[in-house]
């Protein structure tokens, strides 16, 4: 049986920002929900405004703790050829895609742990959801 989820992101800050959001399932497997239907570029938020969009979920096995990430950045971000490719291929530039390559080749994407990361420009929020049996 499929959920429904309804998210707003709201820039509330003074600078504009692109965004992504990631899934970091239980079996550590990274899922990209944004960007998915456009480019990454077309991810951007003025200040005082917002992106609302519906997620079809499906609730599958393994049970266990689920992470949301919401990554706002300076420039435009695309995880979705490091979670296609599961790290072993160099994809883009966004130092964020490098990090996130690395902790597939350290073992699979993880979520407290993180290696040091040059530059600003970056804003992380995650929501953790239990799943249980």
């Amino acid at each position: 049986m499929g959920e429904r989820l309804r998210l707003r992101i709201h820039n509330k800050g003074p600078k504009p920002f692109y965004f992504s959001l990631v899934d970091l399932r239980p079996d550590s497997r990274l899922d990209v929900v944004i960007p998915w239907d456009r480019p990454a570029a077309d991810y951007y938020l003025l200040p005082g405004t917002h992106y609302d969009f519906e997620l079809n979920i499906r609730i599958t096995e393994p049970a266990g703790t689920e992470v949301l990430k919401l990554i706002a950045t300076e420039e435009p971000l695309d995880l979705s050829n490091v979670a296609r490719y599961r790290g072993e291929k160099e994809t883009g530039r966004h130092p964020l895609e490098a990090l996130f390559r690395e902790t597939y080749l350290n073992g699979g994407p993880k979520r407290g742990e993180t290696s040091s990361l040059s530059g600003g420009g970056v804003s992380v929020q995650s929501v953790v959801v239990e799943i249980w049996e």
